[in-house]
């Protein structure tokens, strides 16, 4: 989970924005913080806000830093207070330090995540050769490359069609 402090039918309720939609979503979009010290007499928040939810779960400031990467924005951070903020530069300054950490973070686990798929991709590249090189018979190689293939993607199915020119037509091997 990705929150704190916030039930989760209220996170529920606020878990998606398109770019552009809402505060969340504009500030995704700029790669803008919005920082609002009283929402319930903020005139932003109400021009911005989707639904007001944020000012009907009794929050009075809203805060919402894009989590930038070098190249684009990755998301939000959003912080809420049941009372009125003033956020002081330091503040903000060890605010947006601490989401460039969160970024960091975020890119080192995507990094991971694409270096476990690759990894995966050529594991599988490695056991459908070698089973290919094992066994002269074309039958028994299209046999255990299916079971193989259909294994390390977890297919339902997989079929090959080899085309027969005789009959000019694919037919089924395996």
């Amino acid at each position: 989970r990705m929150y704190e402090g916030i039930s989760p039918e209220f996170a529920a309720q606020t878990a998606t924005y398109r770019a552009g939609e809402g505060i969340d979503g504009s500030v995704v979009v700029t790669g803008n913080p919005i920082i609002m010290q009283d929402i319930q007499t903020d005139p932003l928040y109400q021009k911005q806000t989707r639904s007001g939810r944020v000012r009907q779960a009794g929050f009075r400031s809203f805060m919402s830093f894009p989590l930038k990467s070098k190249t684009n924005t990755l998301g939000v951070i959003n912080f809420l207070s049941r009372t009125v903020r003033n956020l002081l530069p330091k503040d903000r300054v060890l605010l947006a330090s601490m989401t460039n950490q969160i970024c960091v973070a975020l890119e080192n686990a995507n990094l991971f995540e694409q270096t476990v798929e690759k990894a995966k991709q050529i594991a599988a590249l490695y056991d459908v050769t070698t089973t290919v090189n094992q066994s002269p018979d074309l039958q028994s190689v299209l046999q255990a490359v299916i079971k193989k293939i259909t294994d390390i993607f977890h297919f339902d199915t997989t079929s090959i069609y080899l085309w027969n020119s005789q009959d000019e037509q694919l037919q089924i091997r395996t």
